[in-house]
């Protein structure tokens, strides 16, 4: 009788790290993401009352038109717009959870 333990599961194991692995070198190269990337019909139906970030901006009556549009808009008129109509208490807490669920996605998906 032999008292050796046998291990399995390592190639899959292997297999799993190599693709993580490549996943997170890209993520490395990406500069920016698209606000409508990052803050995807997915992430706004389960985060908010809303279907897009386009369509909570504009129920908020707010001009995204152009990025300079967007920049102007008051961080205290956004904050306040999305701790009422959202399950955050900042656009900065939405941001980083949407950033934070994104890079999971990009590097496990």
């Amino acid at each position: 009788m032999s008292g050796g333990i046998k291990i399995t599961g390592l190639k899959e194991l292997q297999k799993k790290l190599e693709k993580l692995q490549s996943n997170a070198k890209k993520l490395s190269k990406t500069k920016s993401i698209p606000l409508d990337e990052l803050l995807s019909k997915s992430f706004m139906s389960k985060n908010t009352d809303f279907k897009s970030f386009e369509h909570m901006m504009q129920k908020g009556n707010f001009d995204i038109s152009t990025p300079e549009a967007f920049k102007k808009i008051p961080d205290s008129d956004l904050d306040k717009f999305i701790s009422k109509n959202t399950k955050f208490k900042s656009w900065k807490d939405m941001l980083d959870c949407a950033t934070s669920k994104y890079v999971q996605e990009h590097l496990f998906g």
